[in-house]
């Protein structure tokens, strides 16, 4: 017998005995360990949960969940406009709550000059824009909780009106006056899908708070987060004849040449008068050339646009919102915070319209110019409207919209029906908004005698009727 091969062997098997019995305990002690790092993550993520909802003050039936709640937000960018930049600032606050995981869909690779959002937020691109299952797919792979939505495409409205597992917000950034301004009625219909969607956003009180309970739209009015902060705001001195126009100058519907137009009036009166146009230079060659034309190089200066324009209000005196249409109005609402008075050309169903602002209802250069002459001439009156702009935004908090948009992602998330209860405003303002949507009617025949058909009739029945045949042929 070979003793020496079969210590050999014995030696050998309680060597791998020994390597499976410390492999055993070690596969024991990292499960035991990834189980209570779970279980003190699942406990902390519930502490929090349960903090919020008592902070809150809300009741839900589940008061547990079982791991952060996924919400997917959709843009094209975070680069270049108020709808981008309002996005980036929802989803840093939304980043702030532990509870929640947030994931970007975005049609565009990250860019350089876009606003910032927290390293954490994972991005979801979407290259095929064309491919409503495209999306869907990518919602679903990622089994995204609670969706927001910022489209008007009806297609992919109606698609995520039928999905099971994710609830959608569509949370609306155009007003409705866009598209009939913009001759684009098929995107009415989007009106048509919203009614079969659960959770629809506006920023407009006349369509949250009366022409969508006229179609059968279920709504809620929400403000937008402010990008300044009111308390640590220095307003504008006023000092000079400077008046701001902001925005995409490139956009036809912005109507810049009308704020053009009446410097050359304004200038006959104050020969020092200043329109600091600022805007991206892309596509703006036209309004240079009107400006070389009108001879108003002297009164006219094209300035870029930053993701901080406050540069330019800290001595401006007067700010033009001269668009064709609008939802809530960014630079409006940053004017306004720096005690600028503002003329808007008939935009008085904004939630912010009222207070430091002139609303003209028409679109004459004229009228526009006498206006801001009364204005920048009169130093007590100016400063008047200067206080009271600023005033109206005291109210705005940040801290209170990210409050708000905790409760409704919640509820939301939860099923839960009574959530309108913390939104609904306890004031009736029917009246006031019907005497609004009587002069937008009014303008609207004016602007566009094609439609001098529609009545005040036609837009209560909006989603019932066929655009066409109110067209003035």
């Amino acid at each position: 017998m070979n003793y020496t091969f079969i210590y050999s062997l014995s030696k050998y098997i309680n060597k791998i005995r020994l390597i499976s019995f410390i492999t055993f305990v070690s596969i024991i002690i990292i499960y035991n360990y990834i189980y209570l790092s779970l279980k003190i993550k699942a406990r902390k993520l519930n502490e929090e949960y349960s903090y919020i909802i008592s902070e809150l003050d809300i009741n839900f039936t589940n008061n547990k969940i079982n791991r952060p709640i996924r919400i997917g937000i959709y843009t094209i960018s975070l680069s270049d406009g108020g709808l981008q930049r309002i996005t980036a600032k929802l989803i840093n606050y939304l980043d702030k709550f532990k509870i929640f995981k947030i994931y970007l869909f975005n049609q565009r690779e990250k860019e350089e000059n876009e606003y910032k959002i927290s390293e954490r937020i994972e991005r979801v691109m979407i290259k095929n824009t064309d491919d409503t299952k495209f999306l869907i797919d990518k919602i679903n792979k990622k089994k995204i909780d609670v969706f927001i939505y910022q489209f008007p495409i009806q297609r992919e409205i109606k698609a995520l009106n039928n999905l099971k597992n994710t609830k959608t917000i569509f949370y609306i950034h155009s007003s409705f006056f866009y598209w009939l301004y913009s001759k684009i009625f098929k995107v009415l219909d989007i009106y048509k899908e919203y009614i079969n969607s659960k959770y629809v956003i506006s920023l407009i009180p006349l369509e949250s708070d009366y022409l969508f309970k006229k179609w059968g739209i279920n709504s809620i009015l929400f403000e937008n987060f402010l990008t300044y902060d009111y308390n640590s705001t220095i307003p504008s001195d006023l000092s000079k004849k400077h008046i701001l126009l902001i925005g995409r100058g490139r956009n036809k519907f912005k109507r810049f040449e009308i704020g053009i137009q009446a410097i050359e009036y304004i200038k006959n009166k104050i020969p020092e008068v200043k329109l600091l146009i600022v805007s991206k230079s892309i596509g703006v060659d036209n309004l240079k050339n009107y400006i070389d034309n009108l001879q108003l190089n002297y009164n006219i200066e094209f300035s870029n646009y930053s993701s901080d324009p406050s540069i330019y209000f800290k001595d401006a005196s007067l700010n033009y919102i001269t668009s064709i249409s609008e939802s809530y109005s960014l630079v409006l609402s940053e004017t306004k915070i720096h005690g600028i008075p503002s003329i808007l050309l008939g935009l008085d169903y904004i939630a912010i319209a009222k207070n430091g602002t002139i609303i003209i209802y028409d679109d004459r250069p004229e009228t526009l110019a006498k206006e801001s002459i009364k204005i920048l001439f009169h130093k007590i009156y100016k400063k008047k409207l200067s206080k009271m702009a600023r005033n109206s935004m005291k109210k705005f908090n940040n801290e209170n919209i990210y409050k708000k948009w905790k409760i409704l992602l919640l509820s939301v998330y939860n099923n839960y029906k009574n959530y309108k209860e913390y939104f609904v405003s306890k004031v009736n303002k029917t009246k006031e908004l019907y005497n609004i949507l009587q002069k937008q009617v009014i303008l609207l025949n004016k602007r566009m005698p094609d439609l001098k058909n529609i009545t005040i009739s036609t837009m209560e029945n909006l989603v019932n009727i066929n655009i066409s045949n109110y067209i003035n042929k």
